[in-house]
């Protein structure tokens, strides 16, 4: 019997900038010879991020920032299924933009009236 590699079918998102929390769909992977239910574990290294290991749910742990460099992240997921084949691959998580800069007024000075 050959073991096939789970294979992602979905990776990436976008958030509004300054979101903290769960990113719904979790990651959906498709595995061909998948007999046992459906049993995949998931892990990831990434600062800012947690992946739920039986869910492959993304947690959001430091908001992302568009008007800055941190707009836009890619973050390494691995899936592994019961019989330990693993796939690694690259999730990216967009923030859009969002208005959170207040007005600003500008006084002039020596400014005659006519």
């Amino acid at each position: 019997l050959v073991d096939t590699v789970p294979k992602i079918t979905e990776a990436s998102f976008r958030i509004n900038e300054g979101f903290i929390g769960l990113l719904t769909p979790a990651l959906s992977v498709v595995d061909p010879d998948d007999d046992d239910q459906g049993k995949l574990t998931w892990s990831m290294n990434s600062e800012g991020f947690s992946i739920n290991a039986e869910t492959g749910h993304i947690t959001i742990l430091k908001a992302l920032d568009a008007d800055s460099n941190e707009a836009f992240k890619q973050v390494q997921v691995t899936v592994t299924d019961t019989k330990e084949q693993s796939d690694s691959f690259i999730v990216l998580i967009f923030a859009s933009d969002i208005n959170d800069n207040g007005p600003e007024i500008t006084m002039l000075k020596n400014v005659t009236m006519a």
